[in-house]
């Protein structure tokens, strides 16, 4: 994929859960936002998109949504506008996480659908970097 990662690369469970550690506490905040926004239920459980490109991130934020006890959607960003616009209205996400190297085409995709939040995330080293930075605090 475009985002650093070369194949055959290896990623280790340490990484994958700080990458979904930092990226499911972001994504819960959010959530919450959205929640007191839409007066919804504390324990409604909430559909999030996730738009991104083959590779590992995929995996690292599906977990971090599973971590934030919701639900993902999983779109692929090729995918024609039509069945995007379709997946989006059926699954009622409010929420999508979507890599910034594809946000700009996206986005476009995301607003015309109504999306309330988006949560963008980095590709997988930078959110590392980021964690390394905060301390490296990786339970959840």
């Amino acid at each position: 994929s475009g985002d650093g990662h070369q194949e055959g690369h290896i990623i280790t469970y340490a990484q994958v859960n700080r990458y979904s550690y930092v990226l499911s506490s972001l994504l819960g905040e959010v959530l919450e936002l959205v929640r007191s926004c839409w007066d919804m239920p504390e324990a409604a459980q909430q559909h999030v998109a996730i738009l991104v490109d083959e590779g590992p991130e995929i995996v690292m934020s599906e977990l971090a949504v599973l971590k934030c006890r919701s639900v993902f959607v999983p779109i692929d960003p090729t995918w024609p506008d039509a069945r995007i616009a379709y997946i989006l209205r059926d699954s009622s996400a409010r929420v999508a996480l979507v890599l910034r190297a594809a946000c700009r085409v996206i986005r476009n995709k995301l607003v015309s659908e109504g999306m309330d939040v988006f949560v963008i995330a980095e590709s997988s080293e930078r959110v590392e970097a980021s964690a390394k930075r905060e301390g490296g605090k990786t339970s959840r």
